[in-house]
């Protein structure tokens, strides 16, 4: 026996319009509910191509907020670290990477340096935080890449990247990276010495109020090393190297009224400026004070003597 489905319009119980109804609804609801997949499904193309049509400089921006954020900063942009940072390095108006990114990076680099040392993982996060810190232009960064790069300190010793970076920082104006830039120049470390250059550097050192480029800047002008010699320069400098504490300033300043090189010669002065050292510490001063003491004093007991002889001498007559 075969069993027949009825249809209700057939049967004449429902109206053949409400049945028309009910499949234009069905269909209705069929749309609504599919369509947050459709969207779904339309959105993840695009989605998977827009990352490549972001400007590198919004890309660096992308990098930094998702650093800033601990997320993995190159997980969903097509160009690689080196591309943005190179784009950012030369960027000219900065205008993608304000000084407070920078600052921001190096702040949490060091507070990952600085609890390295129960962490390995920790450390070299650190050192990626403060490479990106120093490329975004932040000169502190730059000058403390640069020291651990001349001493090996955390990272592969590099003396020329070292230099490079103590440029960066010195150009910025800090002066211990003018200094150390200095230092290398004079030293040879990190490539040829160039004197020339490394009085260049001093001399911004010095007039940023360094005591110790000062101080070398004094002895360049004194020997002619880099610089035309000049007495009077290298008197100059050893006085404001003295007056920023440098024991050894002021014991070359006391040599130089001694001889009237670059100064007049002035003994009331060169006593006071070997006091000075003397009392720094310096052992070159404490070693002519006492000569000057000793020679001082007796002067003064056989000058005397003689004075009492002579006179002894003319009442017998």
């Amino acid at each position: 026996m075969t069993t027949r489905v009825r249809h209700a319009a057939a049967q004449g119980g429902v109206p053949r319009s409400r049945v028309l109804m009910r499949g234009l609804l069905r269909l209705t609801t069929a749309f609504v509910l599919s369509a947050p997949l459709l969207l779904a499904s339309l959105r993840a193309p695009a989605q998977s191509t827009a990352t490549t049509d972001i400007p590198l400089e919004d890309q660096f921006e992308v990098m930094l907020d998702a650093l800033l954020a601990g997320d993995d900063p190159f997980d969903q942009l097509p160009q690689s670290a080196a591309d943005i940072l190179r784009y950012a390095e030369g960027y000219p108006s900065r205008a993608y990477f304000p000084e407070a990114y920078g600052a921001h990076l190096y702040s949490l680099s060091q507070q990952l340096l600085r609890s390295a040392d129960a962490a390995e993982p920790m450390a070299t996060r650190g050192f990626d935080f403060l490479k990106l810190s120093a490329l975004t232009g932040y000169a502190p960064a730059q000058l403390d890449l640069g020291a651990r790069l001349a001493l090996g300190d955390g990272l592969e010793q590099d003396p020329a990247q070292a230099r490079l970076w103590f440029e960066q920082s010195g150009q910025s104006g800090l002066r211990d990276a003018q200094f150390n830039l200095a230092l290398m120049l004079d030293l040879g470390q990190g490539g040829a010495v160039d004197m020339a250059a490394a009085a260049e550097w001093y001399q911004r050192a010095a007039e940023a109020g360094d005591a110790a480029a000062q101080f070398r800047l004094a002895t360049l002008y004194e020997r002619g090393e880099g610089v035309v010699q000049d007495w009077t320069e290298a008197a100059a400098w050893y006085a404001r190297a003295a007056e920023g504490g440098s024991a050894e300033a002021a014991y070359n300043l006391a040599i130089l009224h001694r001889l009237g090189k670059g100064v007049a010669q002035d003994p009331e002065r060169e006593q006071a400026l070997l006091a000075q050292a003397a009392l720094s510490g310096d052992a070159p001063a404490q070693t002519a004070l006492m000569e000057t003491f000793w020679a001082g004093l007796t002067s003064r007991l056989f000058g005397s003597w003689s004075v009492d002889e002579a006179s002894q001498s003319t009442g017998d007559q």
